[in-house]
This record gives structure tokens, C-alpha cells and sequence, in this order.
């Protein structure tokens, strides 16, 4: 305030006038900023992908800032509702980014990515997924058996018997 005062009367006044509009703008740019639930979004988004509404409920999970704390869950749900909308790359892409960014992944995030490589056809590819998401997840039963999926279509019968026991023996 010291300084303030022994400012010249013009100075002070070019002072006063930023700091007036800093505080405007300000205000103004809290005003535009919509606060979102984005707990509610991600379940009204999974509702919709279980009645097959998968275009609707990607809209959702796109109002989700990055800088949300459910960024991630979203992209992940937000890859179910690629993979049932049959844009597998597009699910494939998005579980490449979720592993690569974030630090704390479900077994969710292997198992579209993984689904998705296996309706591409690419079930080597699907295969190394779901291994790579039981090294992480070994108590996941849907990891188990979705890889007993994609080595049943390699016509791996003794592999895919097992991995459909392991996921037997954790859910039965």
C-alpha cells in the first residue's frame, strides 16, 4: 500500500484500471464455467450403453473435462460404447491412451482393448492385452475368460480350457 501511495495520481489510476478489469474478466469467466457431475454423466452414460444407445453416451462422457477427476473412467466407458458401436480403432485408441496417461487402470481397460484387437482380428495382438492386464489383474475373471475367447479362435482348445478354468475357479 506504501508503494501504491507514492505513486504519481496518473500511474495509480492506470494501476486501479488492470486490476478492475482483472477482476471482471474474472468474474465473467467463472460465470461461463458449468460445473458438471461427471459421477452422474458416467452412470447415465453406462445406462445408456446397456439399452444400446452407444452414440448418446459417448456425447456424455465427452462433456467430461481432462482435468476431472473421472477423466479416465469416462474415456474407459467411453471405449465400451465405441466397441459396441463396432468402431473397434476407435476403442483400441482410446484404451492406448488411458494406459500410456493414467496411473491407476481397471481390468476394464484391458478388456475393450483387448475385445477390440479380437473383433479387428488381431488376436495376437488381443492376446499379448489380456496378458499384459493378468499380470496386473491375476484375480480378474474376465480377463481369464475373455483371453479363453480370443485363444479359442487361434484354435488354442487346451490354452482356452485353461483360462476358462482360472476364470471358473475365481467366479464360479
Amino acid at each position: 500500500i506504501h508503494i501504491f501511495l507514492k505513486m504519481s495520481k496518473v500511474r495509480r489510476i492506470q494501476v486501479l484500471t488492470v486490476f478492475l478489469t482483472l477482476i471482471v474478466f474474472s468474474i465473467f469467466a467463472q460465470e461461463h464455467n458449468e460445473l458438471i457431475n461427471s459421477a452422474d454423466l458416467i452412470e447415465k452414460g453406462i445406462k445408456l450403453n446397456d439399452e444400446g444407445k452407444d452414440s448418446e453416451a459417448v456425447e456424455l462422457f465427452k462433456k467430461i473435462p481432462a482435468n476431472d477427476t473421472n477423466y479416465y473412467m469416462a474415456l474407459s466407458e467411453m471405449a465400451v460404447s465405441y466397441l459396441g458401436w463396432k468402431k473397434d480403432s476407435v476403442a483400441v485408441e482410446l484404451c492406448r491412451k488411458i494406459l500410456k496417461e493414467d496411473d491407476v487402470v481397471e481390468p476394464l481397460v484391458y478388456i475393450t482393448y483387448g475385445s477390440a484387437l479380437d473383433d479387428e482380428e488381431r488376436r495376437t495382438e488381443a492376446l499379448r492385452v489380456f496378458n499384459e492386464g493378468l499380470a496386473v489383474f491375476n484375480n480378474s475373471y474376465s480377463l481369464y475368460f475373455n483371453r479363453g475367447i480370443v485363444e479359442l479362435r487361434m484354435k488354442k482348445k487346451s490354452d482356452a480350457l485353461l483360462s476358462f478354468k482360472k476364470a471358473l475357479v475365481i467366479n464360479p
